[in-house]
């Protein structure tokens, strides 16, 4: 499929997608019309990609830890990539315990200006 269609499916712009083939993370070939050509697969690898960079890596990072997804324990990984995502995993973890305490105090404000305005 041609980077338009990628764009379409994926959600993600084409500027993003040329940077991510730049940057190893997918494969595309080149059609005679020099068009990037990306397989099928590619959407899953984008929303794989999107995944990791949402989780806080880096480009460098999502390239180490891409080849790791799926593998079905094919791969060994160092012991520096399992320290790195264990700790953006611990530091998810802690994010989400404070948005947590965050909601729980909007849905007591929230409630008492319910009650407030009837």
């Amino acid at each position: 499929m041609i980077i338009g269609e990628l764009a379409r499916r994926t959600g993600v712009n084409t500027w993003s997608l040329r940077h991510y083939d730049r940057a190893g993370l997918l494969t595309s070939t080149r059609a005679q019309n020099r068009y990037r050509d990306f397989p099928d697969r590619a959407v899953r690898e984008v929303a794989r990609i999107r995944c990791l960079l949402d989780a806080g890596f880096n480009l460098d990072e999502v390239r180490e830890i891409l080849p790791f997804i799926g593998s079905e324990g094919q791969l060994q990984p160092s012991e520096a990539l399992r320290q790195l995502v264990d700790s953006r995993l611990q530091s998810l973890e802690g994010q989400l315990a404070a948005l947590e305490k965050v909601q729980r105090v909007l849905r007591t404000v929230s409630k008492d200006l319910q009650r407030r305005s009837t």
